[in-house]
């Protein structure tokens, strides 16, 4: 089980949002954090999101 919740949150925002962009903002971070913590969910599930 993945331990860190904030990745399936960035996740959650990203779908919702359709956007990298629109879920940074939403999140109150970077777009390169956004696209760094989907990079670490995939590589911890095994495939691309």
């Amino acid at each position: 089980m993945i331990q860190n919740l904030e990745w399936y949150r960035v996740f959650y925002f990203t779908a919702k949002t359709g956007s990298l962009s629109k879920a940074a903002a939403e999140l109150f971070i970077t777009q390169p954090a956004v696209t760094q913590t989907i990079k670490q969910l995939e590589a911890q599930l095994g495939g691309q999101l």
